[in-house]
């Protein structure tokens, strides 16, 4: 089945879910590895070797995403970022959820990639990343904002849908 996509849309889903995932891992990984035990969070590797791993892919306006936020039970210092941030118009947003909170009907999402929809699929462009209550901004002119902190517990997919 081939969905119609907005024009704008140049990078494709695979390509996004596939660079978004490897970001949240790599980051996942470096997180705890710098916390203190005991971890407040499950890292996504262990997730990954639980089999409990599920990444969720959509796209979506920038504005519309910004306007989630707060639904989505996301800590007041992440939304504060993203809302000042200069988005494009479309992005990709990777969403790394624990199967076994979505069943349980918790929210589910313990971190998300955001990606330049715009970019190509040969070198897919990060502009954001929120994992375990840690999150980097890449901003227009080029310096990086590290590390924007917030809460390291599960909110909810910003996704149409079940995530």
């Amino acid at each position: 089945m081939h969905v119609p996509v907005p024009d704008k849309l140049w990078l494709a889903p695979e390509a996004a879910e596939r660079k978004g995932g490897q970001f949240l891992l790599n980051a996942s990984n470096q997180i705890a590895s710098a916390a203190a035990d005991p971890l407040p969070f499950a890292p996504i590797q262990d997730l990954i070797n639980a089999r409990q791993l599920a990444l969720r892919t959509y796209a979506i306006r920038s504005n519309d995403f910004k306007a989630n936020l707060e639904a989505r039970a996301i800590p007041a210092t992440i939304q504060r970022e993203y809302r000042l941030a200069r988005l494009p118009r479309f992005i990709w947003v990777v969403e790394a959820v624990d199967r076994q909170l979505r069943q349980a009907g918790a929210p589910c999402v313990v971190g998300e990639a955001v990606l330049d929809a715009t970019s190509s699929d040969r070198a897919p462009e990060e502009i954001a990343l929120h994992v375990h209550g840690v999150m980097w901004l890449q901003q227009t002119s080029g310096k990086l904002r590290f590390p924007i902190t917030g809460d390291p517990q599960p909110y909810v997919s910003g996704g149409v849908g079940a995530p």
